[in-house]
């Protein structure tokens, strides 16, 4: 009984360390007092197919920090709201050439390239700095779940809502929830960051 005690013991301590070393990674700070970015993973490597029927590949925007979200043009409420404030990011950063914004579609059977074109007028002013895009669902079905770790329910109205930034060096190093101004405000300042590195 006491080493059973002591196995469940030793598990829950185990956990718990475990635990706080992710929560210190996640608030380490550097010598200048500024939170350092945890390097989460590699994100992943992906074709598809932007909003003028050209091949887009992931690969060739390195060098660029990228903000990634999911989205469908036929969404009501959520997905607009999501990309608004996407866009408001992307207006305070207008002159950079090294940001790309890049926002994928869970539904391709309905969002071709024409429906995207039209949806992306609303948001943005070239495909250079925001880039929206589509492809068939057994690719967006494996970037969401295996790529960018993002679980999902039902496509395309159960999809998650977070946003994913990765550095220039292909390393994710934040996710954000699109639906929680705290989240954004904090995409914002960790971009910041990023683009000052």
């Amino acid at each position: 009984m006491r080493a059973g005690r002591s196995v469940l013991s030793t598990i829950v301590l185990g956990a718990a360390l475990a635990l706080f070393g992710m929560l210190g990674c996640e608030r380490a700070s550097s010598p200048n007092g500024i939170r350092e970015l945890p390097r989460m993973a590699p994100a992943p490597e992906f074709s598809l197919t932007d909003s003028v029927g050209e091949e887009f590949v992931f690969s060739e925007t390195a060098g660029r920090v990228r903000v990634v979200n999911f989205f469908f043009a036929r969404c009501p409420s959520i997905c607009p709201r999501i990309q608004e404030q996407l866009s408001q990011l992307r207006k305070q950063h207008e002159a950079r050439e090294d940001l790309l914004f890049l926002s994928l579609s869970v539904d391709p059977e309905h969002d071709t390239p024409e429906v995207l074109g039209e949806y992306a007028r609303k948001y943005r002013k070239n495909s250079e700095e925001w880039k929206f895009l589509t492809g068939d669902l057994t690719t967006i079905e494996g970037l969401l779940a295996n790529g960018f770790r993002l679980s999902s329910g039902m496509l395309p109205d159960e999809h998650n809502t977070r946003i994913v930034l990765v550095d220039g060096e292909g390393v994710i190093r934040g996710f954000y929830q699109g639906m929680d101004k705290e989240h954004i405000k904090r995409l914002g300042s960790d971009l910041e960051q990023l683009l000052s590195e």
